[in-house]
């Protein structure tokens, strides 16, 4: 399947171990449900029991074979444990109703195991390896201070100052036509809502996989730009192009950059390959821009000034720079068509 997390491969025992840890932390109850169904099944032949164990079973494989099919270590993250901890909930539930002389027992272990999941899902939003940002939301309980900018478990970046500033660059400097900037959805979809305009971005939703594939594939002449993700290793943009960023493919030249976002202008017709005595088409362009300092929202009503940088000019003062959109793909061996922003 492509555009999804691909970064950490899985391992059977790696993934049963981790799944392990989701359940301690969000569903503790589970444990004891298992053995209480187990119980009334084998006392009272209640069959209704040991269904509701295989359905706990099921509910507990799932999740594993997803990531071994697909290689993916990190699809085992911590909201695995939700329809977990309902299930067990449910489960010990009816334990509760089967058995009455259990009932008081099963009334003790259900309450221990919802109350234990408030301790151990904190802990487990502050160490489990694959997560989105739960450990930030903890330090913000903690500190109730900002957290933008802050790293948490899993490689993020918190906080939405790339995407609003790619965002407002899009809308403010680009022609708005529909379908023009080509984009991996499962990454870069927040430059698409912060930006307000979905229709100019071409994704899967549009026109199917494999349609989107065949535009990924070829995307001289059908896109007028690229967006491509940095930050995390799965964009299939920058699988299929991955010197596009840093200026190395020919015809693709990156015209503005945030700290998780390079956007990339496409020409119109296929460059020519490289022949064998190294001559012929070349890299467009080396960018060394940086993420702007303060939030640029994107309905901001300060303007991003295209200008065209000379080598070793100053740029200018008082504001973020960058390329003019469709004056890059021309340009000259070491010369940078990126922004030069305030403070480099």
């Amino acid at each position: 399947t492509t555009g999804v997390l691909q970064a950490v491969t899985a391992s059977p025992m790696g993934s049963l171990s981790d799944l392990f840890q989701v359940i301690l932390g969000i569903a503790p109850l589970g444990f004891a449900t298992l053995i209480l169904l187990i119980a009334v099944g084998a006392l009272k032949r209640d069959s209704l029991s040991f269904g509701l164990v295989a359905i706990l079973v099921s509910a507990v494989l799932v999740p594993v074979i997803r990531a071994l099919a697909a290689d993916q270590a990190d699809l085992v993250d911590l909201s695995t444990g939700l329809p977990l901890a309902l299930l067990a909930t449910a489960g010990a539930a009816y334990a509760y109703q089967a058995e009455e002389s259990w009932r008081g027992i099963v009334a003790i272990v259900m309450g221990v195991g919802l109350i234990a999941a408030l301790p151990l899902g904190w802990m487990a939003m502050q160490d489990y390896r694959f997560q989105n940002q739960a450990q930030a939301f903890t330090r913000y309980v903690d500190t109730r201070q900002s957290q933008e900018g802050t790293r948490s478990v899993g490689g993020y970046t918190v906080g939405l100052d790339p995407e609003l500033a790619m965002a407002r660059y899009i809308n403010e400097e680009l022609p708005q036509a529909k379908d023009s900037v080509l984009v991996d959805e499962n990454f870069s979809y927040g430059v698409m809502i912060t930006s307000g305009r979905p229709q100019i971005f071409l994704d899967r939703a549009d026109r199917g996989e494999e349609m989107w594939e065949s535009v990924r594939d070829n995307p001289f002449g059908r896109v007028q730009y690229m967006l491509v993700s940095t930050g995390r290793a799965g964009d299939q943009l920058r699988k299929a192009f991955p010197q596009s960023i840093e200026g190395g493919e020919t015809g693709m030249t990156p015209i503005y950059r945030t700290n998780r976002y390079v956007l990339v202008e496409v020409s119109e017709t296929r460059p020519a390959q490289p022949r064998q005595d190294g001559t012929g088409a070349g890299p467009q362009s080396t960018p060394r821009p940086v993420t702007p300092r303060r939030p640029m929202a994107p309905e901001s009503g300060n303007t991003v000034t295209p200008v065209s940088p000379s080598p070793g000019g100053t740029g200018t003062t008082g504001g973020s720079t960058a390329t003019s959109p469709g004056a890059g793909t021309g340009a000259s061996p070491g010369t940078s068509s990126a922004p030069a922003l305030e403070g480099e």
